[in-house]
């Protein structure tokens, strides 16, 4: 099974919108994992039971 990677989003104040640049997707689809890019919440139980779900995450 390929690798499940939580990717953070950069977030545009301007434009109030979450984006990320191509490359991260791509670099590790090329690795062997599958990207997915990940919301930005704050309630504690939710960010725990999200982050159960994958194999590592990337920080942008």
């Amino acid at each position: 099974m390929k690798p499940i990677i939580g990717i953070l989003p950069l977030f545009d104040e301007k434009k109030e919108s979450y984006w990320m640049r191509p490359g991260y997707m791509k670099g590790i689809m090329n690795a062997g994992g599958i990207p997915v890019m990940l919301p930005f919440i704050e309630n504690i139980e939710d960010i725990k039971q999200l982050s159960e779900n994958f194999d590592g995450f990337l920080f942008t």
